[in-house]
């Protein structure tokens, strides 16, 4: 009898150090919230595309690393998941209709240093998904 209290004596201890520990090691992930504002990068290689993202709670600056082209859009916040985002000025000439096209933006997952989300464009079939990593 002894015996068999040592034992369960024994495996309450090691599961509570082990709860103790798991405890510990939880890493905080990113909610949508946390993304509304920051730096963050994506990178797309089957397009060549290398980008920095600057956000603020209403605007979104997108720097193109390889070409250096810079894209600003106002951003507006449907839900803490789902933005807008409509194109306010580039540096490189686009055609006039670029600015009439309205991107929403669905995060659909987010992890601790990143997020992938689902876009579509106004006027186009299909959509796009990226993951981003949060670099601030």
């Amino acid at each position: 009898m002894k015996n068999i209290l040592k034992v369960l004596l024994s495996l309450t201890i090691l599961v509570s150090c082990g709860e103790a520990q798991i405890k510990e090691e939880t890493v905080e992930v990113l909610s949508c919230k946390d993304l509304r504002t920051g730096k963050f990068k994506y990178e797309v290689k089957e397009m060549k595309i290398n980008t920095t993202v600057v956000r603020t709670d209403s605007l979104q600056i997108e720097t193109e690393l390889n070409s250096g082209i810079v894209f600003t859009y106002g951003v507006n916040w449907i839900s803490d998941c789902v933005y807008t985002l409509q194109l306010q000025d580039c540096s490189q000439k686009l055609p006039e209709d670029a600015f009439n096209n309205l991107m929403t933006v669905n995060i659909t997952e987010t992890g601790i240093d990143n997020y992938n989300i689902v876009g579509t464009m106004s006027g186009k079939e299909g959509d796009f998904k990226v993951k981003i990593y949060k670099v601030d």
